[in-house]
């Protein structure tokens, strides 16, 4: 007598296992890395996007401010202020439980620290338009060649994203890019990933993102 076949519940349980156990792995191997070689990574890695035309020919940029395990593009934010770009970042709404994003003019003058200890843009920064933005940079905890991402587990980034055009660009260290991601209905695929040494794109969307 063979076996029924898993419903979905249990397969959404085993998935969500299976990314739990991906993030603690990952986040161990981020945690091996010295200071220094995840400074000179993600200083290469802003360099990399700075190159491409998508950095250069974009208006309007999301960013997001980073975490001590997120390659840092603090200096990245700055410059896109210094260059006229309209820069906005994120900000948690804790009463909806979503992030949308919110325009910064100066990094010293327009953050506060928000949600999760994040730096987030300032009460009287002005909401920004889903639909206005150009570039967005995502920060997660994994990636895979496929383009799909492992966030923290909240969903947060997934729900933000699902609402926004613009083109969706990853930003990871090297040892954040997997084969392959378990991935749930609910995923947001990007348009790419930039790394330290690779700009990993879907075949459809490479040349909008050269």
């Amino acid at each position: 007598m063979s076996e029924a076949p898993p419903d979905a519940a249990s397969q959404g349980s085993t998935i969500s296992q299976a990314k739990s156990v991906l993030r603690a792995r990952l986040r161990q191997a981020n945690r091996a890395r010295s200071g220094e070689e995840c400074a000179a990574a993600s200083r290469l890695l802003c360099e990399r996007i700075r190159a491409t035309d998508l950095w250069r020919e974009a208006v309007s940029v999301m960013g997001f401010h980073p975490m001590p395990d997120e390659p840092d593009v603090l200096p990245l934010l700055e410059l896109a202020v210094d260059l006229g770009k309209q820069l906005a970042l994120p900000r948690f709404d804790p009463v909806s439980g979503t992030y949308s994003p919110f325009r910064i003019k100066s990094l010293g003058l327009d953050l506060v620290k928000g949600a999760y200890g994040i730096g987030e843009p300032a009460p009287h920064c002005l909401a920004v338009s889903k639909s206005s933005l150009d570039l967005i940079l995502i920060p997660g905890v994994g990636f895979d060649l496929t383009l799909s991402r492992l966030g923290r587990g909240r969903g947060y980034y997934d729900r933000m994203l699902s609402t926004m055009s613009g083109i969706k660009c990853g930003v990871a260290f090297d040892w954040q890019v997997e084969s392959s991601l378990p991935k749930e209905p609910h995923d947001v695929s990007l348009d790419g990933v930039m790394t330290p040494t690779r700009w990993l794109r879907s075949m459809s969307d490479s040349e909008k993102c050269s």
